[in-house]
């Protein structure tokens, strides 16, 4: 019985490292993607565009680039 149950346990336990890799790996391609859009913004916001042009054009969230706008602000005022 004993030699069953371990059995048992290993496939869950290779079932569940699968799934954490995926999830891993799905987290992964979204910060990814995260970072991406806000060197993006970054890149537009100091070539002049403004915020409402960004957003028009891009569709991204007026949030997110206000955020990357106000880091944008704050990093060089501690310069």
């Amino acid at each position: 019985m004993c030699e069953a149950l371990r059995e048992l346990m290993a496939e869950d336990l290779k079932d569940a490292e699968k799934k954490g890799i995926g999830k891993g790996i799905e987290q992964g391609i979204e910060q990814g993607i995260d970072l991406r859009d806000r060197e993006k913004i970054t890149n537009m916001l100091n070539k002049g565009k403004t915020p409402n042009e960004i957003v028009e054009f891009c569709d991204y969230p007026m949030e997110l680039v206000l955020e990357v706008q106000d880091k944008l602000v704050n990093n060089q005022k501690d310069d």
